[in-house]
């Protein structure tokens, strides 16, 4: 009698412990693969710019943007807020919304201005702007 209840235990605290792990395995895949947290910065200018973004929470990223060319990189820690922006040391102003639950960031600038885009990869197309049908 001991033996089988020792037999579920085990077997109980395995399958527990499977669980446990595929769920924090399927997180993992989730933050790599939906790019959560994800910015990427695009020059639409002819020229090369020096860009800096200020988070809401205090975090700054600085950085050279060739003509035509793309930045990536992810910020985990935004705060919420709108972005501060700064192209060849004049502040542009501040674009967009962000908080901690960014899907991917878009943000296509040249020397006069700076557009502001969400990708939201787990929606479907047909969720999108399609109103109250």
């Amino acid at each position: 009698m001991k033996r089988i209840v020792l037999v579920l235990v085990l077997c109980f605290a395995f399958a527990g412990a499977g669980a446990i792990t595929s769920w924090i395995v399927r997180g993992m895949y989730d933050e790599m693969f939906m790019m959560d947290g994800w910015f990427h910065v695009i020059n639409t200018s002819e020229n090369e710019l020096e860009v800096e973004i200020r988070f809401p929470s205090g975090e700054k990223v600085a950085f050279p943007l060739t003509a035509h060319g793309i930045n990536e990189f992810i910020e985990r820690n935004p705060g919420e807020g709108a972005l501060l922006i700064s192209i060849n040391g004049e502040n542009i102003g501040s674009v967009g919304y962000v908080t901690g639950l960014n899907s991917i960031v878009v943000l296509a600038m040249n020397e006069k201005g700076v557009t502001f885009s969400q990708i939201f990869p787990t929606l479907k197309p047909e969720q999108i702007g399609r109103g109250n049908e």
